[in-house]
C-alpha cells in the first residue's frame, strides 16, 4: 500500500509505482503471467506482441527483447517480422530464442514483434481465424508499402537536394556576377594627386590667435 496500484480497464491494465530517487540509476523488474499470449490460427501458432506502445510519454533507447521459445523447434519453422521504425531489428539465433533490438524510439510510436511458430507445440492460446499464408501476403505487403514509402522519401529528399543545390549555384553566380559589375563599374578610382607631396593642406586661416585658442579649449 502507498507504493503501487494497479487499475483494470476494458482492454488493458494500468500500473503506476512510487519511488524517489536523487542523481541515481534505478532498475526495475516486472514478472507476470500472459494468459493466451499466443493466437492459435488455423495451420500455425503466431505470437503478436507490442514491445513498447504508442502511449509512452517519453522517447527510448536501446531497446532489446529476447522471445524465449519452447523445445523441439526446427530452425526453418520460426519466421519473424518487426513492426515500426525501419531502423528495427529483428534475429533468430537459434531455435530456442527469437531476438529484437532498437536504438531509438520517439514517444508516440511503437515497436512490436511477429512471431509465426508450430502449431503443433501450443494447446493453449487465443483461437484465430487466419492461416499462415494469409499473414505472410499481408506481411509481403507491408513490406512492399514501407519500401514504397522510403522510396518516395528517397525521392522527395533527392528533389530537396537539388532545389537546394540549384539555389545555392544560382546565389554563386549572382553573387560572382554583381562582385565582378562591381569592380568594373561599380568601384571608384583613385583620385588624382593634388601635388608632389600627395597631400592637401588646408588654407591659412584669418582668425586671430586668441579666438583659435578659446576653440580648441
Amino acid at each position: 500500500a502507498g507504493t503501487f496500484y494497479v487499475k483494470e480497464e476494458s482492454d488493458h491494465y494500468y500500473i503506476k509505482w512510487f519511488f524517489g530517487v536523487h542523481r541515481e540509476r534505478k532498475n526495475f523488474i516486472f514478472s507476470y503471467l500472459i494468459t493466451n499470449g499466443v493466437t492459435l490460427q488455423e495451420d500455425i501458432t503466431e505470437i503478436y506482441w507490442k514491445i513498447v506502445g504508442a502511449d509512452w510519454e517519453k522517447s527510448h533507447r536501446n531497446i532489446e527483447a529476447v522471445f524465449h521459445l519452447p523445445e523441439g523447434i526446427v530452425d526453418d519453422e520460426i519466421q519473424a517480422w518487426a513492426h515500426g521504425p525501419t531502423s528495427g531489428k529483428v534475429a533468430i539465433p537459434d531455435n530456442k530464442s527469437v531476438h529484437y533490438s532498437l536504438a531509438y524510439l520517439s514517444a508516440g510510436e511503437f515497436f512490436e514483434a511477429r512471431i509465426l511458430l508450430p502449431g503443433s507445440l501450443f494447446f493453449g492460446g487465443a483461437q484465430g481465424s487466419s492461416n499462415q499464408a494469409k499473414i505472410i501476403a499481408q506481411e509481403e505487403k507491408f513490406i512492399a508499402q514501407t519500401i514504397n514509402k522510403k522510396r518516395r522519401e528517397g525521392l522527395i529528399n533527392g528533389i530537396k537536394l537539388a532545389l537546394s543545390l540549384s539555389i545555392l549555384g544560382f546565389s554563386i553566380f549572382i553573387f560572382i556576377k554583381a562582385t565582378r559589375f562591381f569592380f568594373k563599374y561599380g568601384k571608384n578610382k583613385k583620385l588624382p594627386q593634388v601635388n608632389l607631396s600627395g597631400r592637401l593642406w588646408e588654407p591659412p586661416s584669418d582668425i586671430d590667435p586668441a579666438q583659435v585658442e578659446q576653440l580648441l579649449k
